[in-house]
């Protein structure tokens, strides 16, 4: 796939099929991604690729007390608030995936289920866990970024569908436990993988993006 064409046309996927993905596939991403830029070439990127049974422990082990309303403590925490005009994006972009879903905006239950579906990685059949070392800071978090950033564009590049995932690492000490990773490492996002269900609803929402010039000051 053309480079410029694949940015554009990457998007969130939020249903996929139970088609398995090959391990050669799989290798091929990964070995994509670890060419991204970082600070210094530090590479403070690591990750486990979950799959089959592993991967089905996890889901439930999350889903559990996922369910049970724990409160989480995500090792990277979450904005506790957002400026305006980002604040208004937010609530739109949220309405318009509740609706592209055919939950309506006072369906409580119907919120609370699609909330608990980031648990189960929306069935994708393959999650990668992206940790690194707990003492490093913000610029290691940025080259973090540019790691998954390639991680998703090298999938789109091979045919699957990729969603970065904030929501699931909330609860890090139970995928810490459940994975392996020692307690050295904070845990920092989740991507889920996999064949994209084009007959999901949801699939069909499209984020809308800022006109340029939002967002571009042009310089002479």
């Amino acid at each position: 796939m053309e480079l410029l064409r694949g940015i554009q046309t990457r998007r969130s996927i939020r249903a996929y099929t139970d088609k398995p993905v090959q391990n050669s596939v799989l290798k091929k991403i990964v070995l994509a991604a670890q060419n991204a830029p970082s600070y210094t070439n530090t590479q403070p990127w690591e990750m486990a690729v979950v799959t089959g049974k592993k991967r089905e422990e996890l889901i439930r082990k999350l889903y559990e007390v996922a369910q049970s309303k724990k409160k989480g403590a995500p090792h990277l925490p979450f904005p506790k608030a957002w400026p305006e005009p980002m604040r208004k994006k937010l609530l739109l972009h949220m309405a318009r995936r509740w609706e592209a879903a055919g939950v309506h905006r006072g369906d409580r239950e119907g919120k609370r289920r699609l909330f608990l579906r980031n648990f189960q990685f929306f069935h994708a059949p393959v999650v990668f866990m992206v940790y690194t070392d707990n003492r490093l800071g913000a610029w290691s978090v940025f080259d973090l970024g540019l790691f998954v950033q390639n991680l998703i564009l090298s999938a789109h590049a091979v045919g699957l569908g990729t969603c970065i995932q904030a929501v699931p690492v909330v609860y890090p000490e139970v995928i810490a436990k459940c994975l392996g990773i020692p307690s050295s490492k904070k845990i920092v996002i989740a991507v889920s993988a996999g064949y994209e269900d084009t007959k999901a609803p949801i699939n069909r929402y499209r984020s809308e993006k800022k006109e340029s010039e939002e967002w571009v000051n042009w310089l002479k």
